[in-house]
């Protein structure tokens, strides 16, 4: 029963810093839709609870967070840029976007940042920007791009023992 979520939702208004940021844990743990968009508000309004909002956004995995995520990640403050581009990464799907745009940014800290991000939540939907990053800017960070390297072809080597498996199972006439 969430009968106690509009009480708060207000402590995220009214009250001490304190408070709000226990509203914050409180609606994280729960994992209310309803809270997302109160949560990315009162970040706007009062600057000093972004962090625990960027970082409980990620853990409420929810795809309404996508958009203040990605300006956190691309324009908020530097300390914040990481947390909001892993935030992003747990929420997955279509808040990878972001992350794969990112991959493309004039930026080099950006690109780093983004592909820091997606290198442990990327999937084969995610080949494509991988390899065009490493075409275009692997010597980033020769490290990270040898790690992208071995992950593109651990996902490829998935894909080919996928299909192996399906073609195994497939009716033969």
């Amino acid at each position: 029963d969430r009968e106690y979520l509009p009480i708060v939702l207000d402590a995220l208004w009214v009250g001490s810093h304190g408070a709000k940021v226990l509203a914050i844990q409180a609606l994280a743990s729960d994992r209310n839709a309803l809270a997302v968009a109160p949560m990315i508000d009162s970040a706007i309004a009062d600057p000093s609870l972004a962090p625990q909002v960027v970082e409980a956004l990620g853990a409420m995995r929810y795809q309404q967070a996508r958009f203040y995520l990605e300006t956190i990640m691309m324009e908020g403050p530097p300390s914040l840029r990481p947390v909001a581009a892993s935030s992003l990464a747990q929420i997955g799907g279509s808040a990878l976007t972001p992350l794969k745009n990112a991959l493309k940014a004039p930026s080099r800290d950006a690109r780093l940042l983004a592909v820091r991000a997606l290198l442990p939540a990327a999937t084969e939907y995610d080949l494509g920007a991988l390899y065009e990053y490493i075409e275009k800017h692997g010597d980033d960070d020769p490290e990270l791009t040898q790690a992208l390297k071995v992950s593109a072809t651990a996902i490829e080597k998935a894909i080919a023992a996928s299909d192996a498996s399906l073609a195994a199972d497939s009716p033969k006439d």
